[in-house]
């Protein structure tokens, strides 16, 4: 007896059901006697059971290819009691599309540059099926959501860019991807804010699986914008007395990128009297404008950013400087010498056109001319074109030097004045017997009785000479007494006559900053405009030769800005920091040729904690001019939690020492008569300082106005008019008065009756 086949092999699909008859043997045999099989080796732990009668094997449980491709059996026949023969059975578990494509991770991101060059392939889809041949065979494509055409997968299945980006267009994708092996795709519908791009991995396993994962892509920004500004080109003004530190505008230029390369800096290209804030775009003055000089300035503005490769744009700033007031009428010479004979018979024919030169413009160059002295007897008048008469005729005898001023007035308010001393010498004629002193008589010799000043004067001339160099810081005024004697041998006689001497101010003293340099300890944490400390220059000099202006420069001044006439310093915004910081100071007067002084502030943070915490009480910020002194303006109170005590300070706003504040109790009054014409409000920084060591200070500031009092008579500019009219006009205009009063408002108001 023999099996049919010297080898049998079945082949059996991974997902054939339990029960399914699988093979089958037999065997060639003419005996009567039955047969019966069996299995007499098994690796498969009975996964396949043989019928003993009927040779066909059922599949017990499920197979798994990806556990165990192939089984090998030895099945034996026996007829009777004896072994008859036996076979090798060959079970081949053939593989169905049974596991799902799986991406090597639920989510993929990548950063793109946005200038990456169309083509890059920047992402690998690392896609993973667990089925073996056909059923694990890939097919990676983009099915849906890239209208754009943005992205596409390549043959090795990585991500790859299709079309050029524009970061400032389309920041960022969010990309579902799907690992699909259906034959048809599978229909999904998604619906996101973002572009949604779907990615179908499709094996050729039957029947055909899928799965999912989540790609974002990131747009990171490349430098490709330049900070535009919103007009190419902008237009101001300033009047020419705008003070340094005065901001006239705000420049902005807008990049669409971002970060370092969306950060905008601004630089002014040329030297001119205005800065720009490099952060803000604030247009600032920082040296004194005048329009005579220069009525327009064109800034070019430059917008920088920050990134690796800046770019920039620029714009035009047209400033024009607007006219006032600050030219006085000047008259060229400032003294003249008319000639006129006495006894002349038609003296109003006499007359000489007198005119001063204003450098302003418009009204406040529009001139008009007063006699101020010399005219009490009525002599001489000048109308207000300029023209100067003799209204009468003169005796040299009586008089014969006239010295007449004249004042120019200009049109400007307040309105300016220039002076002209016009000398009248009447010429003799021969009129009168000659003069009752002769010879030794009437020679004049002149001296001094100051002998410790450093003058002289010429014994013949009555000239006044300086002996020695002056100096006005030390002497300001002399006051010397003139004799004028003649050469009587035995009687002479002498007048004598009080000379003054004013010293005039050169800019010979440069400013000076006190206790330089300077330390301020300050909080950590610091809001927009906060006072870090006040500075304090002084310069022996007067007038425009100390009139001090300051300003910050170097690394970190940017940080802070300083109140350029009081010294103070400002934070110029928000600051925390714990490293000190070193802030350089420049002072410089405004002299001809101005001199200057610099200074180091060391500005060191501490704890907020720590610093006094100030208080002000104003009992009255509005004060009348006539205010006695001594009035209580305000209370100043302040507690430190690191020393006991505290005392207070005026640290700057102080002008003139209007004002005084008691140290230990911080009680502010007047301590100087107010003078609403010379100051109309004061801003005073108090100083609360604790004892510590270091001391730390706190400020508040304080805001006070002056009213004014009807405290000042008006004036006529001139202390005589004279007009002249016929006896039989009609009513008309005759001539013009000016009156001024230095009062405001209705007190300053002035008529005429």
């Amino acid at each position: 007896m023999a099996f049919t086949k010297t080898v049998y092999s079945f082949e059996v699909k991974e997902n054939t059901v339990p029960g399914t008859v699988v093979g089958k043997v037999g065997t060639v045999f003419e005996a009567l006697t039955p047969i019966k099989y069996s299995v007499q080796e098994d690796d498969g732990e009975n996964l396949f059971l043989l019928s003993p009668f009927s040779g066909e094997f059922l599949l017990s449980r499920s197979l798994d290819f990806e556990a165990q491709r192939f089984y090998i059996l030895t099945v034996v026949v026996q007829q009777g009691d004896s072994k008859v023969s036996s076979v090798r059975v060959y079970f081949n578990v053939l593989d169905v599309n049974a596991n799902p494509p799986v991406f090597s991770q639920d989510t993929f991101s990548a950063l793109l540059l946005e200038d990456t060059v169309v083509g890059t392939c920047f992402l690998a889809l690392i896609v993973s099926d667990k089925d073996d041949g056909v059923n694990g065979a890939l097919k990676l494509t983009v099915a849906g959501g890239a209208d754009e055409g943005v992205f596409f997968i390549n043959r090795a299945g990585s991500l790859c860019l299709k079309t050029e980006l524009d970061r400032e267009r389309q920041p960022f994708y969010n990309l579902t991807v799907t690992a699909n092996d259906c034959v048809q795709p599978v229909s999904l519908q998604f619906t996101t804010t973002a572009n949604v791009i779907v990615v179908v991995v499709t094996d050729k396993g039957s029947p055909r699986m899928a799965t999912t994962g989540n790609i974002t892509v990131h747009v990171e920004d490349v430098n490709d914008h330049d900070p535009k500004f919103s007009q190419s080109t902008f237009s101001l003004t300033v009047r020419e007395d705008a003070p340094r530190g005065t901001s006239l505008f705000q420049v902005q230029a807008l990049d669409r990128d971002i970060g370092t390369n969306g950060q905008v800096r601004y630089i002014l290209t040329q030297t001119s009297p205005f800065v720009v804030d490099s952060v803000r775009g604030v247009i600032t003055v920082m040296e004194k404008l005048d329009r005579e000089s220069n009525s327009n300035y064109t800034l070019i503005i430059t917008a920088v950013d920050q990134g690796d490769t800046y770019r920039s744009s620029t714009a035009a700033i047209s400033l024009t400087v607007l006219d006032v007031n600050d030219f006085a009428p000047i008259f060229t010479p400032q003294t003249l010498t008319l000639h006129v004979m006495e006894n002349e018979e038609e003296p109003s024919q006499l007359t000489h056109q007198i005119s001063a030169l204003d450098e302003d413009l418009g009204i406040n160059s529009l001139l008009t001319y007063f006699i101020h002295t010399g005219n009490s007897d009525g002599l001489f008048s000048v109308i207000p074109n300029g023209t100067f008469q003799i209204l009468h005729s003169l005796d040299r005898e009586k008089e014969s030097l006239y010295s007449v001023t004249i004042i120019a007035v200009d049109s400007g308010l307040p309105p300016l004045t220039g002076t002209l001393t016009l000398h009248v010498i009447v010429d003799d004629v021969n009129d009168n017997t000659s003069d009752i002193d002769e010879g030794l008589n009437g020679e004049i010799r002149y001296s001094m009785e100051n002998l410790d000043v450093p003058f002289a004067i010429k014994e013949t001339s009555g000239e006044l000479l300086t002996t020695k160099v002056l100096d006005r810081e030390t002497v300001a005024i002399y006051r010397l007494m003139v004799i004028g004697s003649d050469k009587h041998p035995t009687q002479p006689m002498s007048s004598s006559v009080l000379v003054t001497v004013l010293i005039g101010d050169i800019n010979d003293h440069g400013p000076q900053f006190l206790n330089s340099p300077y330390v301020a300890y300050v909080p950590t944490e610091m809001a927009p405009g906060s006072v870090v400390c006040a500075l304090r220059a002084t310069d022996e000099d007067t007038e425009m030769n100390a009139e001090l202006h300051y300003s910050l420069y170097g690394q970190s001044s940017d940080l802070f800005s300083i109140q350029p006439y009081s010294g103070t310093v400002f934070t110029s915004s928000g600051l925390w920091r714990t490293e000190a910081i070193v802030v350089n100071v420049h002072v410089e007067d405004a002299g001809e040729n101005p001199k200057f002084d610099v200074t180091t502030i060391s500005i060191r943070f501490q704890n907020a904690s720590e610093f006094p915490e100030i208080n002000v009480s104003v009992i009255s910020g509005f004060l009348s001019e006539d205010t006695p002194v001594g009035t209580l303006v305000a209370v100043v109170s302040a507690a430190s939690i690191r020393a006991e005590a505290v005392f207070f300070y005026l640290a700057s706003g102080n002008l003139e020492d209007m004002f005084h504040v008691e140290q230990a109790s911080g009680v502010l009054t007047v301590e100087n008569p107010l003078d609403y014409e010379n100051k109309k409000e004061f801003t005073l920084l108090v100083e609360a300082r604790d004892s510590g060591s270091p001391p730390f200070s706190s400020f508040s500031e304080i805001h006070i106005n002056i009213s004014d009092i009807n405290d000042n008579f008006p004036h006529f500019t001139q202390a005589e008019y004279r007009c002249e009219v016929f006896e039989n006009s009609p009513p008309s205009w005759v001539c013009d008065v000016l009156a001024i009063d230095a009062d405001s408002g209705s007190y300053g108001t002035v008529h005429t009756i």
